[in-house]
């Protein structure tokens, strides 16, 4: 759904934000409608704000009632806003300067008459580098549109604010508290915040935190609070409840147990979790497989959805609950060629296409449905990186671009409308596995990785050493392929052929041989 990359999601009273940019406000735009009459067919609504990018941080994108507002955060770590009232269009707010630059927001809500938005920021200059502080910032506004920055008490030091949850009369954040005198460090401890009125704050380490934890999600889940993070490469949950007054740590039931689990979203007993499944020879690296699990009680027990979004080669978005029970999340269409090569050698245009992001949504957790974005007006098929509803089930929709937001508007009578989901063509492929040694005469897939040249081809985790003059083939240098070889993502996808014990010819899909190896007479060089 920040981008640090993917999306991220904001809780509140019921608060999203998912892939967001750092923005900061710049013109305004048009009045703010106090009311909105509903629309008798669907369409969306749009409109187009103008907003400056800021450094690597997300504004939190919160909702309450009829009411929803964007925060963002400037280069100079001041602060702006966007109202919106009713379902009608974003107003801006006044800026408030902040002397913590740069600045990052990451929790927001509404506490009270109040809404309360966190943060961290700040750096300095030590040694000719400059030093991140983390300090952190609490800044309240009663209509979302003027703020002031509160002197709050109860944080011991430099912090990473994530996200947050209203519950009853608390506002409850989670985040990771960081080493004190090196916030830049790798040392940070899971740690969680309670406030009832966004001034005075109880800090709380979660239980069994070490000094490589972290709390990244937190949700109402019923009769509990359920907070999400890990302990080093471990998912770890904790729950509270006391409207995260205390904490003990709980079990994700039925979530495999070498899952990463990433981020949560609920309404009531019913939650959501997305992650993905670690590989086997990966502490953590790329996913074996992506998991959209659900829970109908509170989170105690989990199974996998019934019908989850396709998985398209990259990790499925931070999902996000809806304040009228729907639930939405984010998936991409990016197919990454080393890990679904037969794609790319079914259609070579299926792998170089941009990566593309899909909604889907579901009224349970459990099914879930391509949402057509086409009249979103952000390309061919439409793309949505924020989204929320109001009381009414207005959905209210953003795409980030570099500078500036598209929003929509969606109204809450009518039915989203859906498209069938994305899909792609394969072909049965031959690949040598790993450490077997290729047979004489036989033609194998060979996907060949091009950003450092051609001069070395891998084939059954032999190297081959290229032998012949041909037209060499350097991306990372900038060096472009013939328009008529299949190549995608900076690999050939083509052909190996152990012509005899000594030679393998490189072909492309109509039989032309491009390239030709021999055995090593020098150590590979690494691709750097």
């Amino acid at each position: 759904m920040r981008r640090r990359t993917i999306i991220r999601t904001t809780f509140g009273t019921a608060v999203t934000a998912l892939l967001v940019a750092t923005t900061s406000c710049g013109t305004g735009s048009e009045p703010v409608a106090s009311e909105r009459e509903p629309a008798s067919s669907g369409e969306w609504e749009l409109q187009e704000l103008d907003l400056d990018v800021g450094p690597d941080s997300e504004p939190p994108f919160a909702t309450d009632g009829a009411e929803a507002i964007i925060v963002t955060a400037g280069e100079d770590g001041a602060v702006s806003s966007l109202v919106s009232t009713g379902g009608g269009p974003f107003r801006a707010g006044e800026p408030h300067p902040t002397d913590l630059a740069p600045l990052w927001l990451g929790a927001a809500g509404r506490l009270g008459d109040d809404w309360i938005v966190l943060g961290s920021g700040g750096s300095e200059e030590v040694d000719g580098d400059t030093t991140f502080r983390k300090d952190p910032v609490v800044l309240r506004s009663a209509d979302g549109t003027t703020w002031e920055q509160l002197e709050a008490t109860g944080f011991s030091g430099p912090v990473d604010i994530e996200e947050s949850v209203v519950a009853d009369d608390a506002m409850v954040v989670v985040g990771a508290r960081r080493e004190e005198g090196d916030p830049g460090s790798e040392q940070f401890t899971a740690t969680a915040w309670r406030s009832t009125d966004g001034r005075s704050w109880k800090e709380t380490r979660l239980p069994d935190a070490t000094a490589s934890s972290y709390a990244v999600d937190v949700v109402d889940a019923g009769d509990r609070l359920l907070a999400l993070g890990g302990i080093g490469n471990k998912t770890v949950a904790w729950a509270s409840d006391d409207d995260g007054a205390t904490w003990a740590r709980t079990t994700l039931d039925g979530v495999p147990k070498r899952a990463h689990v990433n981020f949560i979203a609920g309404r009531g007993d019913v939650l959501v979790a997305t992650g993905f499944v670690p590989s086997p020879d990966s502490d953590e690296g790329a996913g074996t497989g992506h998991l959209a699990y659900r829970s109908t009680d509170g989170g105690r027990h989990w199974a996998p959805a019934a019908q989850p979004p396709p998985d398209q080669g990259e990790q499925w978005g931070y999902p996000a609950a809806g304040r009228d029970g729907r639930f939405f999340v984010t998936t991409s269409t990016y197919l990454e060629s080393w890990s679904q090569p037969e794609v790319c050698y079914a259609d070579i245009d299926q792998c170089r296409q941009d990566s593309e992001v899909v909604l889907y949504t579901s009224d349970d957790g459990d099914r879930w449905e391509r949402v057509d974005t086409s009249g979103f007006g952000t390309g061919e098929a439409g793309e949505i990186d924020d989204i929320t509803t109001l009381e009414d089930g207005t959905v209210i929709a953003g795409r980030a671009g570099e500078h500036a937001w598209t929003i929509g508007r969606w109204p809450g009578d009518v039915d989203l409308p859906t498209a069938p989901p994305p899909t792609k063509t394969t072909v049965e492929i031959d690949l040598l596995e790993q450490g077997d040694t290729p047979e004489v005469g036989h033609r194998y897939a060979a996907p060949l990785h091009i950003h450092c040249g051609m001069d070395w081809l891998y084939l059954g985790e032999q190297p081959w050493q290229r032998t012949d003059d041909g037209p060499d083939v350097e991306t990372g240098a900038g060096e472009a392929a013939s328009a008529d070889w299949p190549v995608a993502q900076q690999t050939i996808f083509g052909f190996a052929t152990l012509v005899d014990d000594d030679t393998v010819e490189y072909s492309i899909g109509d039989g032309e041989v491009i390239a030709t190896y021999g055995r090593p007479t020098q150590d590979p060089v690494p691709c750097m």
